[in-house]
């Protein structure tokens, strides 16, 4: 087996993860410089974006369990143009806050569903910080909690 790209070590089966693309089976680099590159692309925008739309399709998928009830049969735009967002000037204005704060989870840029029900069509999302998010999941849980209090 080769050794990896990144810090040079003789990859074995246990400190590699598989790979379907390449020849030998297994990745190029090991599992902790895989590990540590992922997490450095993760902040570039391309990086964030691409998990953010794992996340989205993990839960209109199902593979998020625990909330697949709010997220079943919901449109999830293509990936493509969900991509595009890489140029779009609120969502690098909050990248760029979130890597100030050194990586504060309330200012994340988070996808915000502007009607739930609607699904991630490109009209019905906007990036927000992820505690402005949440403050609006809040709020729309209070005033379901007070509909249902008056019926």
């Amino acid at each position: 087996m080769d050794n990896c790209i990144g810090c040079g070590i003789e990859k074995t089966k246990s400190n590699t993860d598989k790979s379907s693309t390449r020849k030998d089976g297994f990745r190029s680099g090991c599992k902790i410089c895989f590990s540590l590159w992922s997490r450095l692309y993760e902040k570039t925008p391309s990086g964030y974006l691409m998990r953010s739309y794992r996340n989205m399709k993990s839960r209109v998928d199902g593979i998020q369990k625990r909330k697949f009830n709010l997220y079943d049969g919901l449109y999830l735009m293509p990936k493509e143009e969900f991509k595009a967002y890489v140029e779009d000037e609120n969502f690098l204005k909050l990248l760029s806050e979130y890597k100030d704060s050194n990586w504060e989870l309330g200012k994340a840029p988070s996808v915000d569903r502007i009607y739930p029900w609607f699904g991630y069509h490109k009209d019905n999302i906007r990036w927000v910080s992820h505690s402005e998010n949440s403050a609006h999941i809040l709020e729309r849980q209070r005033i379901n909690l007070k509909d249902n209090l008056e019926l």
